[in-house]
C-alpha cells in the first residue's frame, strides 16, 4: 500500500506522509479505498484499542491550581495523545455512518460502531468517579456521529441515575487560565448539536436539554442548554 501512495499524485492522494507518520488528507476517501479490506480480526483488534485510548483518564484531571500549572511546567503527558483519541473517534464515526462489507462477508456490518461506543460509555458510566466520562467527553460529538443511539442511553443513565459525573458538568463558573481544565459542558452541547439534525433524535435530544438546564448552575459562557 505504502508504494502505491507514494506513486499518486500529491494533489490526488489521500493519505500523506510526514517523516515516517501517515495522515489521511481526506477520511471519507480513505475510507472508501480501505474499509473493504478489514477483516473480523481487524475490527475485533481496533475495539479493544478505542476502549482502552478513548477511556484513559486525563492525568490533569482532579488537579487545580498551583498543583494543575506545576504538572503542566513538569512536562506530565496523557498516554495516548489527543490526535490519537480524535483519529480513534472518527473512525469509530465512519464505522456508523459507512458501515463496511468486512472481508469475505456480502453485506454492511452496522453494529459495529454501536458496539465500541456503547462498551465505551458504559466503562464511564461504571465508573463511579468521574475520570472515564471527562476522558470520554473530549470526544463525545465524534461518539454521537458514530453511534448517536448509544450516547443518547449514555447520557439519560448518567443524569438520571445521577451519576457523579452530573455535578461536574459545568466547571466555567470561575475564572479561568492556566489552573482551570475546559468544562466539560461545551462537548455534550457540541455533541447534543450532532444529534439534533435528526428528527429521529430531536425529542431526546430537547429532554436531555431539558435535564441539563435543571442541573445548570450558571457561567460565565453563554452557550447554556436552556
Amino acid at each position: 500500500m505504502t508504494g502505491a501512495l507514494r506513486q499518486l499524485d500529491p494533489g490526488d492522494a489521500p493519505m500523506t506522509a510526514t517523516g515516517d507518520q501517515w495522515h489521511s488528507v481526506a477520511p471519507e476517501d480513505t475510507w472508501s479505498l480501505l474499509a473493504h479490506h478489514l477483516t473480523r480480526t481487524d475490527v475485533e483488534a481496533f475495539s479493544e484499542v478505542a476502549n482502552r485510548v478513548l477511556t484513559e483518564p486525563d492525568p490533569f484531571h482532579g488537579l487545580t491550581g498551583d498543583e494543575l500549572i506545576r504538572a503542566r511546567f513538569d512536562g506530565t503527558r496523557a498516554r495516548y495523545s489527543p490526535s490519537l483519541k480524535r483519529g480513534v473517534a472518527t473512525t469509530l464515526a465512519l464505522f456508523g455512518s459507512r458501515p463496511p462489507i468486512l472481508h469475505g462477508t456480502k453485506t454492511p456490518d452496522t453494529s459495529i460502531a454501536s458496539d465500541v461506543v456503547a462498551t465505551v460509555l458504559r466503562s464511564a458510566n461504571d465508573d463511579a468517579t468521574t475520570k472515564t466520562w471527562t476522558a470520554v467527553t473530549e470526544v463525545l460529538p465524534l461518539l454521537a456521529e458514530a453511534a448517536p443511539e448509544a450516547v443518547l442511553s449514555a447520557l439519560r443513565t448518567c443524569l438520571s441515575e445521577p451519576h457523579e459525573f452530573a455535578g461536574s458538568i459545568f466547571t466555567d463558573s470561575e475564572v479561568g487560565g492556566l489552573d482551570r481544565l475546559p468544562s466539560p459542558h461545551f462537548q455534550i452541547l457540541n455533541a447534543l448539536e450532532v444529534l439534533a439534525w435528526s428528527a429521529d433524535h430531536l425529542m431526546a435530544v430537547v429532554d436531555l436539554l431539558a435535564r441539563l438546564a435543571e442541573i445548570d448552575p450558571g457561567g460565565r459562557y453563554a452557550n447554556r442548554p436552556d
